[in-house]
């Protein structure tokens, strides 16, 4: 478990706490209003604090290999997030005002349980340029959807694997 104390590292820029065992975080890491930067991989997460979404400065916030079943709400409070990776996780919808991301730029979402229906709140989304869908229960019509309604998006529908330096590549 993580220390409520870590709200009191408001100079923090950049947390990574992947591979930590973590079930659950502090409301108080919205403290941390610096933080640019969050590496939450490999945990056991069920849910994210409501309040995460007051972490304004943050661009990059990567979740994956948890057990969210939802991101909440206040996510889309994250005007500045350019990276959102949700892979491996067991998400079964996105906040309906997810489209309202507007710095949003990459989104992937790798091995969730997203439908068509449930993954449409990403085409209001006008800056994703890549998407990544692979293992998602997306039909090859909700694909088709998704390419129209985001013409300038790279819509990734192979695996895509995280290299050793954060860099993505296609198998």
């Amino acid at each position: 478990s993580l220390s409520p104390r870590i709200g009191e590292l408001k100079s923090l820029v950049s947390l990574n706490l992947s591979g930590n065992t973590i079930d659950q975080l502090p409301s108080d890491i919205a403290k941390l209003t610096n933080l640019t930067h969050l590496w939450l991989n490999n945990n056991y997460l069920e849910e994210l604090p409501v309040d995460i979404g007051e972490l304004a400065a943050l661009k990059q916030f990567e979740v994956s290999g948890n057990k969210l079943r939802a991101l909440p709400s206040s996510i889309t409070n994250l005007e500045n997030m350019i990276v959102l990776d949700a892979d491996d996780n067991q998400i079964v919808s996105l906040p309906d005002e997810f489209g309202q991301l507007p710095r949003l730029e990459q989104l992937s979402v790798q091995r969730n349980p997203l439908t068509d229906a449930t993954i449409a709140p990403v085409t209001s989304a006008e800056r994703v340029r890549i998407l990544n869908v692979h293992g998602t229960k997306l039909t090859d019509v909700g694909l088709e959807k998704l390419k129209q309604q985001l013409p300038d998006c790279e819509i990734r529908e192979e695996e895509i694997r995280k290299g050793f330096f954060g860099g993505s590549f296609a198998f």
